[in-house]
């Protein structure tokens, strides 16, 4: 019983040590966007991203492919590009004419540590 004790522990453990750990380095937790949609530039201190993606409401992800040097990931209303070496995500949403506010999370990577930012845009 006490070896299947240790062996649980071992592995969740394990586990643990293996998650990812969120880090804003220096980036907003969120940021908002009237109905009329419109591309913030936001900063942070980190310039080494290898992944980015959107998750919708609905939790679907979309994912970035690497265009030459630049990741994009695009989502119906919104898109997001992070230029290597640069320390900004250029956020981009397209207008709304609907009354009921979206929103979406961007995940942005490194190895084990990840920034999320939620995007709100207003509704008209």
């Amino acid at each position: 019983m006490k070896r299947i004790y240790a062996i649980l522990t071992f592995i969740s453990l394990l586990l643990i040590s293996c998650e990812f750990e969120r880090d804003q380095m220096g980036f907003p937790k969120s940021i908002y966007f009237p109905s009329d949609g419109g591309m913030q530039i936001v900063k942070g201190n980190f310039t080494n991203f290898t992944h980015i993606q959107i998750d919708d409401e609905d939790a679907n992800q979309h994912i970035s492919p690497n265009i030459e040097d630049t990741l994009v990931a695009e989502y119906d209303w919104l898109t997001v590009k992070f230029k290597e070496h640069s320390d900004a995500l250029i956020v981009s949403a397209k207008p709304t004419s609907s009354h009921k506010k979206r929103e979406a999370w961007i995940y942005a990577y490194s190895g084990p540590k990840y920034v999320e930012i939620k995007v709100t845009q207003q509704g008209r």
